[in-house]
């Protein structure tokens, strides 16, 4: 892969947050798209990356072997950097049922990162998209 292909896809596995999340904590009703990238770079900086792959759209996870493939990747690219030592969401825009959520990510060999993800609306709950 080119390395620009591969931050984009560090860019959308790390904001894009394992089962319990898709009923709980990622996808609550009553939380926005800014709770969704908080709950996954929660779980990637205890590299709970299971945890972490849940908070993206059913839509994509219902793909076959899709959750492994994410999991694996996430974790070789937090691994890769260090790991995540801090992180913040800076804005979201959100128009019905999509969102733009802003961040900033530190990782662990010092690299800052600033992006923006795109998240969508699914049943009444935010998930994280792969942009």
């Amino acid at each position: 892969m080119k390395k620009s292909s591969i931050t984009a896809f560090i860019k959308c596995a790390m904001l894009t947050s394992a089962s319990l999340l898709i009923f709980s904590g990622c996808s609550s009703s009553s939380s926005g798209p800014e709770n969704v990238v908080e709950s996954f770079f929660k779980a990637a900086k205890t590299k709970d990356f299971e945890k972490a792959v849940e908070c993206y759209a059913p839509s994509i996870l219902k793909e076959p072997g899709s959750k492994e493939k994410l999991t694996g990747y996430l974790k070789s690219s937090v691994e890769q950097k260090k790991g995540v030592k801090s992180f913040s969401v800076t804005g979201s825009t959100i128009n019905e049922n999509k969102a733009e959520v802003s961040y900033s990510v530190t990782y662990g060999n010092g690299d800052t990162e600033e992006s923006e993800n795109t998240c969508v609306k699914e049943d009444g709950k935010w998930y994280l998209t792969l942009n």
